[in-house]
């Protein structure tokens, strides 16, 4: 849909038409050449993880040119499911995975470990030949990018093929996944509630399995909560480790030391534990290979047209958290692993979702033993206090150097598009002094809620004094978390709620933005953190109504006097969980700043308790379970 008024609502159509074009051509080539027998190993190969599905080509169980034809054909439903798409790179997509196959059939070697592997991109990554209008309207009058982002160049060199680009929100500055460029991206399990944002379109797409990963970005949750909304696996790094930054969008000068990050989405843990692994040797070589080669890490890092990194290698052992406690405890270290948890962060009251995936998570782990490798490591929990966290406090430092110039370098692109209502808050308010402080006022005294005219105060600051004031209270946040939680406990990881809750309604979010503070809490304090599913929304254990049970859990929640009253009353008319029942509750996994491998060999323990607590989890989640959920509900109806 075009939005009205606006003076680009021809282009819009024009672009919409050709992108639609280039769907119906790809439709009209798979439909004659996709045989039955293809049409038959279509299930095994989008219920496959990366390594299996190269192990099949390797193999010749199936080809290159099969696999992207099938995830092709899933992202074209994914597409009319949830309008994810905003550029399709299909035929050259495929005329990519003839040349592998044909490589292949010559010389028998793979081209690499991601060799006709689809993958997909956020649209702020450059794609050679294809645009990058990010949502804008006016930008849908660019040319088409000249070179591929960093970030995708090693991804071809990996053996990956690109077959689209994803939808992201007006601004990327909001956590649902609206634009007048492109429209409205939906939730794959409810039409009627989003997939998230910023990074919503590839969340979508991944989550129907019309891509086998993609690459996202997170500033402040833009990663990880259309993750946690779409029920799948994905990184958020630390700032300048690993995952680059050229060759995406640049909205203008920004003064903010918070920057966004690269990372990888994928469909289960098994993708993200190898994606991490390929892309940190790829740019990170080992030294003896360097020497080898008599080039630099940074001849390396040029090579792909990125901005140099500082030389981080592979931390292998904490992929596998078990057997480096036992190796840490050989040289005189904590042989018990310390995981810190918590539900409630003393700021936004949490729905039942999730207060009881963190009872699943705690039982999870608390009963985990892998027999064959834990060697008499142990698991103890750590339960955090709200008080500990000081997450308004981070949250409030996030708004102040965020929106120091009011959001301009973001407005300025606006052009004749109309400002998306749950962007009011960030992008109009900031120039409106007296509506501030009346709505500051109203939540005070009215609603009883100090919290409001606290972050709302620091949303149009634009002075230097307050800038460095910001910056300098970031530092000693970051200082304090570290001597007061990871110090002070000994710990090895933070498990955590991504998010209050489930998918919002559309719209959900415009006076619920600060349910964010749970993402942006790592952002500001710089650690990287993974994304595990847990569970869904279920109508009978979440439904606040009609449990008593249910209903003291809400009201019980520690320091739940302290909480937000504004969110807490605006979250509990949103959540229903009779109208979100199958949507899927994340959790997070956090680490220590650089320790990223350690953040994927925490979720990948998880996942594995997990599954091991409900064997039903790996259906729930993963490769292919789209599908499967699809189908259970059509035989339950």
């Amino acid at each position: 849909m075009v939005w009205p008024f606006n003076s680009n609502a021809s282009l819009i159509r024009s672009r919409h038409a050709e992108r639609d074009a280039l769907i119906e051509e790809a439709r009209k080539i798979l439909s004659e050449q996709y045989t039955p027998n293809n049409a038959s190993i279509s299930t095994s190969i989008l219920s496959s993880n990366i390594e299996d599905l190269v192990k099949g080509i390797e193999q010749k169980k199936w080809t290159s040119t099969i696999i992207v034809q099938t995830f092709i054909r899933q992202a074209i439903i994914a597409h009319e499911q949830t309008n994810c798409l905003t550029e399709v790179n299909f035929q050259q997509a495929l005329e990519r995975a003839e040349e592998l196959d044909n490589e292949f059939a010559k010389n028998g070697k793979l081209v690499g470990p991601l060799h006709g592997i689809p993958f997909s991109l956020k649209d702020q990554y450059h794609l050679q030949g294809k645009r990058s209008a990010t949502g804008y309207s006016e930008w849908l009058k660019k040319e088409p990018q000249s070179e591929s982002a960093a970030i995708a160049r090693i991804a071809f060199s990996l053996g990956g093929v690109c077959i689209a680009k994803t939808n992201v929100p007006q601004t990327m500055l909001n956590f649902e996944c609206r634009n007048p460029a492109w429209g409205q991206t939906t939730n794959p399990y409810s039409s009627a509630h989003t997939c998230g944002g910023s990074s919503g379109g590839e969340a979508a797409l991944l989550s129907i399995g019309g891509s086998a990963f993609g690459i996202g970005s997170d500033i402040g949750g833009s990663l990880r909560i259309p993750t946690s909304y779409c029920g799948i696996y994905a990184l958020k790094t630390t700032n300048g480790r690993t995952w680059p930054r050229a060759g995406s969008i640049e909205f203008g000068p920004s003064p903010t030391p918070i920057k966004s990050v690269a990372g990888p989405m994928c469909r289960s843990v098994q993708d993200l534990d190898l994606l991490v692994r390929l892309f940190t040797k790829t740019m990170n070589p080992p030294m003896n290979e360097i020497e080898e080669r008599a080039v630099s890490f940074r001849d390396v890092q040029r090579s792909y047209g990125m901005e140099i990194l500082p030389y981080m290698p592979l931390q292998e052992s904490w992929l596998d958290p078990l057997q480096a406690a036992e190796k840490r405890s050989k040289s005189g270290g904590e042989k018990t692993i310390r995981i810190g948890w918590y539900a409630c962060d003393g700021y936004i009251k949490q729905t039942p979702v999730s207060l009881r995936s963190m009872e699943i998570v705690t039982d999870a782990l608390r009963n985990h033993v892998d027999t064959s490798n834990n060697k008499g490591v142990n698991i103890e929990l750590i339960e955090l206090q709200p008080s500990e966290l000081q997450s308004f406090d981070t949250f409030k430092t996030f708004v102040g150097l965020t929106s120091i110039t009011r959001y301009d370098f973001l407005k300025r692109h606006l052009g004749a598009d109309w400002i998306d209502r749950a962007l009011w808050v960030a992008l109009i308010l900031p120039n409106h002094s007296f509506i501030r402080a009346l709505i500051g006022s109203i939540a005070r005294w009215v609603l009883r809620d100090p919290y409001p005219s606290q972050f709302l105060n620091n949303i149009a600051n634009d002075s230097a004094r307050k800038f460095v004031e910001h910056e300098h209270q970031r530092e000693r946040l970051v200082k304090d978390f570290e001597k007061r939680v990871w110090n002070s406990h000994n710990l090895d990881a933070i498990v955590c709620p991504v998010q209050a809750t489930s998918a919002l309604p559309h719209y959900g979010s415009t006076l619920l933005a600060p349910l964010a503070s749970a993402t942006i809490l790592y952002n500001v304090l710089r650690n990287p953190a993974t994304v595990v599913p847990v569970t869904r929304v279920d109508k009978n254990l979440d439904d606040v109504k009609s449990s008593a049970s249910v209903k003291q859990k809400w009201n019980g929640q520690k320091d739940e006097k302290k909480t937000s009253n504004m969110v807490a009353s605006d979250l509990a008319k949103r959540f229903n969980a009779k109208d979100s029942h199958g949507l899927p509750f994340a959790v997070q996994v956090v680490t220590r700043e650089f320790e990223d491998e350690k953040a994927v060999g925490f979720a990948r323990l998880l996942d594995d308790a997990l599954a091991k607590r409900d064997s039903a989890h790996r259906k729930e989640f993963g490769p292919g379970a789209w599908q499967r959920w699809n189908t259970k509900n059509d035989l339950n109806k």
